[in-house]
């Protein structure tokens, strides 16, 4: 088996992008979040607050991510932007979207708000997918 050799700038480069994609819907979708989460104007307030440690598990969780998917390009040897869409149709259908129906179903969690969540996954993904298939 071949080693995988890891362009580390590109898998930095992917969650840094992963990370602000994120805080943009964020910033961008405060109230829908929101309403969909059940806050209250003063709740999501505070929520929206810096919060150094959450900042850095996130940061740490889109790295970790990265170097996931980065593993999985080389290993599949995707090129294409054909190859990319496969992967992550299957990457959300296999993991994302299974891994993240929990609150659906245990907890009362609106579905509107896992499609919601989702669709930062979504797109937060294919960027990483895209910066770490094109930048080898």
């Amino acid at each position: 088996m071949e080693a995988v050799i890891f362009n580390y700038l590109a898998v930095i480069s992917a969650a840094v992008a992963s990370f602000i994609l994120g805080g943009i819907y964020v910033a961008l979708f405060s109230k829908q979040s929101a309403k969909l989460n059940g806050f209250t104007e003063a709740e999501a307030k505070e929520k929206q607050k810096a919060n150094p440690k959450g900042l850095v598990g996130i940061f740490l969780a889109n790295l970790a991510m990265a170097f996931g998917v980065s593993y999985l390009i080389f290993a599949l040897d995707v090129h294409s932007i054909v190859r990319v869409l496969s992967l992550e149709f299957w990457l959300f259908v296999g993991f994302v979207g299974p891994m993240s129906i929990g609150p659906v179903l245990w907890e009362g969690k609106s579905i509107k708000l896992w499609i919601f969540n989702n669709i930062i996954n979504v797109i937060a993904l294919f960027a990483m997918m895209l910066i770490l298939t094109f930048w080898r």
